[in-house]
């Protein structure tokens, strides 16, 4: 079995992503780490953990898992009824219970 490391990252859709930024950085004074060229995303980081969020409208919050088997992990997760959907350097993973996950090696 492929083992699995989770990263301290959770990416998070907003509605308004200009307006999450404002409130992170202005009203929490979390320290902003990266903004998207596009302008669609920014992260902030509070502590250990980094905070991103992006563009969109359905709410959804992703974790980020890295492992070190992405070819093992990916058999692993569909064997177990996880949706995985490639993206450039992973997966995105939908598991069985609805969770939202960034699969890296």
């Amino acid at each position: 079995m492929p083992s699995y490391k989770l990263i301290p990252t959770i990416a998070i859709e907003v509605p308004y992503c200009e307006n999450a930024h404002m409130f992170y950085q202005d009203v929490l004074g979390m320290l902003e780490i990266d903004q998207d060229v596009e302008g669609t995303g920014v992260s902030f980081r509070n502590g250990d953990v980094t905070l991103y969020f992006m563009d969109g409208s359905e709410g959804k919050v992703w974790l980020r898992l890295i492992t070190y088997d992405l070819d093992g992990a990916k058999e692993h997760l569909e064997m177990n009824g996880c949706e995985l959907s490639p993206v450039p350097d992973g997966y995105l993973v939908l598991d069985p219970h609805g969770t939202r996950f960034y699969l890296t090696a």
